[in-house]
């Protein structure tokens, strides 16, 4: 699509299915109906590097497909959403929202993903957040990530909010000075990193297992 042209739906049905399409114009925005990225036959990019993807948007995306977020992009998902295959997030934004039936993969080197609500897993060894900002909850919304597979890498800005948790059940998880602890950590197997960096009086962590590793002298 060319970046002067726009894309808006607010119903009805649209099935994407070219090899790469792109949401290029800060007036593209998906806001409704139901839109499906790829087919069982067709792999399909969909790269949002300007306007949005709402979160009262259906959106099925298949295994075989990914969606990219870059630049100035914003897309939301939510429990409502089929997730089959892979976001990627190379800038903007992404907000996940209350997501407990995730079944694709989620990679992330810049921009800003916000999770909310209860049930995300990283549970695919191909889950990989190496840089960007990654929050864990947005301070009010009582919120929880688990990492049983994959990695939360040390260039990330990882944000643990009040009202939220982390559970690390496997998989590696790294926080450094940048970030914030404000929430809840329980470790049970996998490793946990905590590279100069504090945490809030009222959040705890709990160690039942795994592999906990504090440099630095911020940490109590």
């Amino acid at each position: 699509k060319n970046a002067l042209g726009k894309l808006v739906q607010s119903g009805g049905n649209l099935d994407i299915t070219s090899s790469r399409f792109d949401l290029n114009n800060a007036g593209d925005k998906i806001s409704g109906g139901t839109l499906t990225v790829g087919s069982s036959s067709n792999s399909t990019i969909l790269e949002v590097s300007e306007g949005s993807i709402d979160e009262n948007a259906n959106v099925k995306l298949t295994s075989n497909s990914y969606i990219g977020v870059t630049g100035n992009g914003n897309v939301t998902l939510d429990a409502s959403d089929t997730w089959n295959g892979g976001v990627e997030v190379n800038g903007g934004s992404l907000a996940l929202i209350g997501i407990n039936n995730k079944n694709g993969v989620l990679s992330q080197f810049k921009g800003t993903t916000t999770v909310t609500g209860t049930g995300l897993t990283l549970d695919d060894s191909n889950d990989h957040i190496s840089g960007g900002t990654f929050n864990i909850g947005d301070g009010k919304t009582a919120s929880d990530l688990t990492v049983s597979k994959g990695t939360i890498g040390g260039d990330t800005t990882l944000n643990l909010n009040e009202s939220s948790k982390l559970k690390i059940t496997g998989g590696n998880v790294s926080f450094n000075e940048e970030g914030s602890i404000n929430g809840d950590i329980k470790i049970s197997d996998g490793s946990l990193t905590l590279d100069n960096i504090g945490k809030n009086a009222n959040s705890t962590l709990t160690e039942t297992g795994g592999v906990v590793t504090v440099t630095g002298d911020k940490f109590d």
